[in-house]
């Protein structure tokens, strides 16, 4: 196999290695890459692999498929979206820089950059309680007897106790819950068992939140298929959602302080909005053995 030319980006903290390869890999050989790329004998260590392409259909811009370290493909990543959007851009796949439409496995959503800046805005779509195929029902069932959709879920794991959490849908699953204090808490320890608890047959993407006051919020986040990362876009939103709907917050704008640094969000017309940076760290050639 050829060498293969990557980019390695990063939206506050959550990195990213960029390829931009038409026709070239099947998705299941993209999965395979994200898994040469991130194992044991890879120099090369990041929080995804994102191929992007220029799509092929006239009313949409760029295509991007997302896999995780474990090979696993991600519906959806808002810090990702900003590196495709900045990545794009700088290198001329595409003659604008605003209302640029990108095809993700959770839709079509729609970017703009800043200008002047490596700030990028993110249409993030409309959050949802509905996570479809994400969450077993009937074994939430065997606990919450009158669990419904949208309903708080609480159980224990690894001794424990997990109260009130809410499931979002930013078009990949997560599952927030508020506490008191987020650095202390064992994420570490309790983020794989909840993403791999039997109530979410496709694992799911798991957040602390800690309100600190009305429009600011303090974010740790186990990843699905990544671990524990300094930043998750689409975690920033549901949570943000979740809040909202929880009163936890009043307001329609907030920032979210994430280990790798702060996203500003909003809320109109049932759509959430995302401003953040993407940034450039590093390109070369890998050779895939």
């Amino acid at each position: 196999m050829n060498n293969i030319h990557y980019t390695k980006m990063h939206g506050i903290g959550n990195e990213f290695i960029i390829i931009n390869e038409t026709d070239r890999f099947t998705k299941q050989e993209l999965s395979e890459l994200s898994k040469k790329f991130h194992n044991n004998y890879s120099d090369i260590s990041s929080d995804g692999l994102i191929n992007i392409e220029v799509s092929k259909n006239d009313n949409i811009d760029l295509v991007m498929n997302m896999f995780n370290p474990d090979g696993s493909e991600a519906e959806m990543c808002g810090n990702g979206i900003r590196c495709v959007t900045l990545f794009a851009i700088d290198q001329k796949m595409i003659n604008k820089t605003q209302d640029i439409s990108i095809q993700t496995g959770a839709g079509i959503l729609t970017t703009s950059q800043i200008a002047g800046t490596n700030n990028i805005v993110v249409n993030m779509g409309k959050p949802s309680f509905d996570l479809e195929n994400n969450i077993n029902i009937n074994e939430v069932g065997k606990y919450q007897k009158d669990y419904e959709i949208g309903h708080h879920i609480y159980f224990s794991v690894g001794g424990t106790r997990i109260d009130n959490a809410t499931t979002v849908s930013m078009g990949n699953p997560h599952l927030i819950t508020f506490i008191d204090n987020v650095d202390d808490w064992p994420l570490e320890a309790i983020g794989p068992l909840v993403e791999n608890h039997s109530f979410f047959p496709n694992r799911i993407n798991f957040e602390i939140a800690e309100i600190q006051n009305m429009n600011n919020i303090k974010l740790r986040v186990w990843e699905r298929g990544a671990g524990i990362t300094k930043a998750c876009g689409t975690g920033a939103c549901a949570t943000f959602y979740a809040a909202l709907i929880k009163k936890e917050t009043y307001t329609k704008d907030v920032n979210v302080h994430l280990p790798g640094g702060t996203l500003k969000l909003s809320y109109y017309d049932n759509n959430i909005y995302m401003e953040g940076p993407a940034e450039y760290l590093s390109e070369g050639d890998w050779q895939d053995n």
